[in-house]
């Protein structure tokens, strides 16, 4: 729907990330025992964008489309109720 060439953002994406966590466990004397380190990653999500292909539209014709005559709303007018005259 959109015309040609043009670009629409229909959904952002966003970057891949990686996060790490460090647990460090510690003895009654407050000696580092041990260490464990975890690390996640996420994928990042697509940007989406829309891109036009609809052709530039043509000069609407005006086939098909009457102009009013003054007889037509001549007889419109006849036809149309009458507000009551106080």
């Amino acid at each position: 729907k959109l015309p040609k060439g043009e670009r629409v953002i229909e959904q952002e994406g966003t970057k891949p990330s990686r996060t790490t966590a460090t647990r460090e466990i510690y003895g009654p004397d407050g000696a580092l025992i041990d260490t464990e380190t975890w690390t996640t990653s996420y994928k990042g999500e697509t940007r989406i964008i829309a891109i036009g292909t609809k052709p530039p539209d043509a000069a609407t014709p005006t086939q098909g489309k009457k102009k009013k005559k003054k007889a037509d709303a001549a007889d419109e007018s006849a036809t149309s109720p009458a507000s009551p005259t106080p």
